[in-house]
């Protein structure tokens, strides 16, 4: 994760984020995240029951489709 300023998610993604990131992908008006700082080999997917619930209980509403 590169930054998160409340709305706005941004990822990075290369071989040494050190000095410089070869992807970027941008969020925007973020409900909700629970992911950890650094992670590899990720994958996006379509939420599970349990993840739809959790989201539900931390936002009050039931999340979009394109939640993951």
């Amino acid at each position: 994760m590169q930054n998160f300023d409340g709305s706005q998610l941004r990822l990075a993604a290369g071989y040494d984020l050190t000095y410089h990131h070869s992807l970027e992908m941008v969020f925007t008006d973020v409900a909700y995240l629970a992911c950890p700082t650094q992670f590899q080999n990720d994958r996006f997917r379509e939420p599970d029951l349990d993840e739809r619930a959790l989201v539900r209980r931390h936002v009050g509403d039931e999340p979009p489709d394109r939640c993951l």
